[in-house]
């Protein structure tokens, strides 16, 4: 079962472009990887049952942070501000083009959740808070991210190709 687990997480974390970290990277960073989720998904829970367009812009500000301007996310230095020191273990490391691309299709996301919101359309931020948080939930508990594979189909990667290369000049940003 433990191999059958162990292969599971190499494949999702593959997928998101974490595909070469050994095993026991990938043992040591189960807690780094899913913390900006996570806190993702908290926020945008929060944002969405508090009807708070400020609260939920402000969640879309980190996720264009994290997905255009920087290497990680910025919950990702949170994290190793805070917690790494505490737990011990590496640093999260730079996020890979298909973790990136989530962050981007997440940012308008989250602001049209705002803008509903804002605008008086609640129905409509529900609409679309809904599947975002199903897809954080998921993504946090299992590691399986959608982007990242719609990421791998729209640029004709299997599974298991690695994106390291991909993102290797972002890495120096």
């Amino acid at each position: 079962m433990s191999e059958r687990f162990a292969c599971w997480s190499r494949g999702v974390l593959t997928m998101q472009g974490y595909g070469d970290l050994s095993d026991s990277e990938r043992q040591s960073l189960w807690l780094g990887l899913r913390f900006s989720t996570g806190l993702c998904f908290a926020g945008i829970a929060l944002g969405t049952t508090l009807a708070s367009p400020a609260f939920l812009l402000a969640m879309a500000v980190t996720a264009g942070v994290g997905g255009f301007l920087t290497a990680k996310h910025p919950f990702d230095y949170v994290y190793d501000a805070t917690l790494r020191p505490l737990l011990g273990g590496p640093s999260v490391p730079s996020s890979p083009a298909p973790r990136r691309f989530s962050c981007q299709l997440a940012t308008p996301w989250i602001a049209a959740i705002a803008v509903a919101f804002w605008v008086g359309a609640p129905t409509v931020a529900w609409v679309l808070a809904v599947p975002l948080l199903a897809v954080a939930a998921t993504v946090t508990i299992t590691n399986w991210c959608l982007p990242s594979l719609i990421y791998g189909l729209l640029h004709g990667r299997q599974a298991g190709a690695s994106s390291r290369v991909a993102s290797a000049g972002r890495d120096s940003a």
